[in-house]
């Protein structure tokens, strides 16, 4: 990952101070409610603790719902049309104007809301599409924050504390959230590009385009930025899968080779997919490297990984099952699950390269 700057860690740590500080205030408050006041009892103690932890996640999930709500409203009013909404793997899909429900999970997210940029825009607007989850959070801590005000109750000022730090983790500038987007989008022209460009092939990929049938050379690229930069990685990765696509794995493997070597500086969710392909086009090419393996497999994001379910992390499976650890029957169970998992995938193109990978992984395996 790549490394927080000391504004960010200043930032942080000042967040985690507000927190303390809230989490405090909300603990006296709750032994109000239950006992009227101070009791000193370790039982009561834990207790409060316990049922601050519960209160604090049930209202964190529920701003997550809260949040993408508000980037569906304010992208519907800049113009924008709606494509996707994900609560963690719970996913709605705008299939050529019918809703498909479907489970789809990406690592290192809680929800989503792809919208398309307007028609006929060079310049579409940005800031309120973007901001609109965290305003959305503030707006529904707003009006908790007055209950509580007028009417304490420890319920109020948990749902409050929720909604302000749903909305603060989201838009202060950091690792790739809202506001570093629209921190990048507002010194950029180019990056402007990028995203428009990004937003509508999702949606292309989710409704019918696949991966071979894109040409890698419209895609736009910062030459300003490293190719780490999340809008180059992404830009590189479907360069990747569109060889991968036409059965060309050295191709796939030059293009990812300068991704690997700079993994670290990469956003999680585009890390694990760096890791996973470069080592299986090594594989696949017979490039069966022990400590290859071995560096990936010490990643902590690529560990937590191979820990899910869907297609990409089973055929990931598969591939160590037979060419690491020789094990035909494990690596038939895995690939299996795959394709178990593939029937279930929301993005057609990735339903697609996926089907051939585990196609030519089969053949490996024989």
């Amino acid at each position: 990952m790549a490394k927080k700057s000391f504004g960010e860690k200043m930032g942080m740590l000042g967040l985690y101070l507000l927190l303390v500080g809230a989490m405090a205030v909300v603990f006296y408050q709750m032994e109000l409610d239950l006992y009227g006041g101070y009791t000193g009892s370790v039982f009561t103690f834990i207790l409060i603790t316990g049922l601050i932890m519960f209160f604090l996640l049930l209202f964190l999930f529920l701003h997550i719902i809260i949040h993408e709500i508000g980037h569906l409203i304010t992208g519907l009013i800049s113009g924008y049309r709606f494509s996707l909404f994900r609560i963690f793997q719970w996913t709605v899909v705008n299939d050529n104007g019918k809703l498909r429900f479907t489970k789809l999970s990406i690592a290192g997210t809680g929800g989503q809301c792809l919208m398309l940029p307007p028609e006929n825009n060079d310049n579409p607007p940005y800031r309120l599409y973007l901001s609109g989850g965290a305003l959305a959070n503030v707006v529904a801590a707003i009006p908790a924050l007055l209950f509580y005000i007028s009417r304490p109750s420890s319920l109020w000022l948990i749902f409050a504390i929720a909604g302000f730090i749903s909305a603060v983790i989201n838009i202060y500038p950091a690792g790739f959230n809202d506001g570093m987007t629209i921190r990048k989008l507002t010194k950029s022209v180019t990056a402007r590009r990028q995203l428009m460009q990004q937003l509508d092939y999702s949606d292309q990929f989710i409704t019918g385009l696949t991966f071979k049938e894109v040409n890698p050379e419209e895609f736009i690229h910062n030459p300003k930025e490293p190719i780490t930069e999340q809008f180059n990685t992404y830009a590189t990765l479907i360069e990747v899968y569109h060889y991968l696509d036409r059965d060309m794995y050295s191709e796939a493997l030059f293009c990812l080779q300068p991704l690997w070597e700079n993994k670290e500086d990469i956003i999680g969710p585009y890390q694990t997919e760096v890791i996973r392909e470069y080592i299986f086009c090594n594989m696949i090419l017979g490039n069966v490297d022990e400590r290859l393996i071995d560096e990936a497999l010490e990643s902590k994001v690529f560990q937590n990984y191979l820990k899910a379910t869907n297609t990409e992390a089973n055929r990931m499976k598969a591939a160590l099952a037979w060419f690491k650890d020789n094990d035909r029957k494990e690596a038939v169970k895995w690939i299996e699950k795959a394709r178990h998992a593939l029937k279930h995938s929301t993005n057609l193109a990735d339903k697609e390269v996926n089907k051939r990978l585990i196609d030519q992984l089969e053949k490996e395996i024989g």
